[in-house]
């Protein structure tokens, strides 16, 4: 056999030195090959890592109860975590200095005292401090439902110039009404979208023709759909007691539009609407929660995995959840009595990971947009927004009719057994409709 094979590769060869082309496409070939298998290799490397991790897990949680803190495969860097903490750290004692008025610097670290970072408390912001006195406060009745809308109502936009301008929806909602609030609130030269966590639809907004469309859709589209869910929303949030199952109705649900992806925006007005009397007792308070991209980034830094490893994967949702609980744990281990004062949540721990992963980006010098901080009451050139023309504003309140005839004729008619969810209350689209109920026909 040895001959033989010997015999074989002389052959080969002899073939090959009289054909260089023939050389190089073997080459090429073989290479090709390697790199293939290379990919194949760590895919399924890593793949094998992670089922590791979870199966600690899991074997953790059986072994000593759902309250300890979960096991990864991949550890965590020590350094890195104790970066983290000290990051949040040296947030809030910027937030506590800025709020007694003391001039700057409040921070011995320059990243801190120029760039913008949200509040390490959610519940510290401005915005939200103003939606907690004015927009909540007084709707203590309110079902669970008509909570989750009307925070959606107001964190699709994020402002307080629109806010303002809203109205609690308890019986009937009207698209048409704030689409109309949306451009008179732009038409006076104010942002409707907050640039927080809605960019594109802050960018948008240079253009009046171009916000008119964005403020349609989310009008619409967006909102117009989760109206008519809010019974299901509260049928589940009664039943579960678990804003796990409330995210995951509105990013799946059919019928409900704008809340899907990474499920963002389901986590932002679920946040808003725990702190209501209308989701009492949710049961995975602190041990849930959706984790974005920014956080995903900010714990493979922690980590020592790749920036943007599986930023967006949905698959990998159970391993970062786990990842972000060990943090969480840590946080509270290493930080007892900080913690116990500013009540530190799950959810919080989510916030501080993306705003840590943009604190990198500053100190790495990464590619990437960071906000440079602006105090509240200088001139913000970026805020201010040209005014429409006559004309604009004039082909504006003539197309009410079109909207209308638009959206209504994407609805298509079902008896009253149709799927729960669907209710008929649109506001004007479709009123006097009392045995029937319609359907986005998108959906």
């Amino acid at each position: 056999e040895d001959a033989e094979l010997k015999a074989l590769a002389e052959k080969s060869a002899r073939e090959v030195a009289g054909h260089p082309r023939l050389v190089r496409r073997r080459m090429v070939a073989f290479a090709q090959t390697l790199r293939v298998w290379s990919k194949y290799w760590k895919t399924y490397h890593f793949q094998c890592l992670e089922v590791a991790a979870l199966e600690r897990a899991k074997a953790v949680a059986w072994a000593t109860g759902p309250s300890a803190a979960p096991v990864n495969a991949v550890e965590p860097q020590s350094h890195r975590v104790r970066d983290f903490l000290d990051f949040m750290v040296k947030r809030e004692a910027v937030r506590q200095r800025r709020s007694t008025g003391s001039p700057p610097p409040w921070s011995d670290d320059w990243i801190l005292n120029s760039f913008k970072f949200t509040n390490v408390k959610r519940e510290h912001d401005a915005t939200t401090r103003w939606m907690r006195e004015n927009w909540t406060a007084d709707r203590r009745d309110a079902d669970a439902g008509q909570t989750i809308f009307n925070c959606a109502l107001f964190r699709y936009f994020g402002t307080v110039a629109m806010g303002q301008r809203l109205q609690w929806v308890s019986s009937s909602f009207d698209p048409e009404d704030v689409l109309r609030l949306a451009v008179e609130v732009r038409a006076s030269g104010l942002h409707v979208f907050t640039p927080a966590y809605c960019k594109p639809h802050f960018n948008s907004e240079g253009n009046f023709e171009q916000a008119v469309s964005v403020y349609e859709k989310v009008c619409y589209r967006y909102l117009n759909s989760l109206w008519r869910a809010r019974k299901t929303l509260s049928d589940v949030a009664t039943r579960t007691r678990s804003w796990k199952a409330l995210v995951s109705e509105l990013r799946t649900n059919p019928s409900i539009r704008g809340f899907g992806g990474t499920g963002f925006m389901a986590k932002e007005i679920l946040v808003d609407a725990m702190h209501t009397p209308a989701l009492p007792g949710i049961v995975d308070r602190n041990s849930w929660c959706p984790c974005g991209p920014g956080a995903r980034r900010g714990i493979n830094r922690i980590f020592g995995r790749p920036t943007k490893e599986h930023a967006a994967s949905r698959a990998q949702e159970p391993v970062f959840l786990h990842r972000m609980l060990y943090l969480f744990h840590e946080a509270k281990k290493q930080l007892p009595e900080w913690c116990d004062a500013l009540s530190i949540e799950l959810h919080d721990i989510q916030f501080q990971l993306c705003e840590f992963d943009k604190y990198e980006r500053v100190r790495l010098a990464e590619p990437g947009v960071v906000q440079h901080f602006v105090p509240q009451h200088s001139q913000r050139p970026q805020h201010a927004l040209s005014t429409p023309t006559a004309e604009s504003l004039t082909s504006f309140h003539a197309g009410r009719s079109l909207r209308v005839q638009k959206h209504s004729s994407a609805q298509v008619w079902e008896s009253v057994d149709g799927p729960v969810g669907a209710a008929a209350e649109v506001g004007t689209v479709g009123r006097g409709a009392s045995k029937k109920k319609k359907v986005n026909a998108a959906n």
